[in-house]
């Protein structure tokens, strides 16, 4: 599925911190940081990428208007496997 350039460039730097984040949260764990300050860290990605699920989500179903009734099917197919992710 093709989003448009501002919301493929959302996504990009979205995706781009997430992976940032990771990084960080590998050196502190090899700088034996304290396990709480690391899962904290786990959990905040976590929840930066729910948040950039949901946003590409949404940004598929804004662009699905003009789209096949197959690329409609995918949505919603991604949308319930997202929706068992958090159940």
């Amino acid at each position: 599925m093709i989003l448009d350039a501002s919301a493929e460039k959302r996504l990009k730097d979205s995706l781009s911190r997430i992976e940032g984040h990771l990084r960080g949260i590998k050196n502190m764990h090899s700088e034996e940081r304290c396990y709480t300050d690391v899962l904290l860290q786990l959990n905040a990605v976590k929840l930066a990428i729910k948040r950039a699920e949901l946003r590409f989500i949404k940004e598929c179903f804004r662009h699905s208007k003009l789209k096949s009734r197959k690329e409609r099917q995918q949505l919603k197919d991604m949308l319930e496997c997202l929706l068992k992710e958090t159940a």
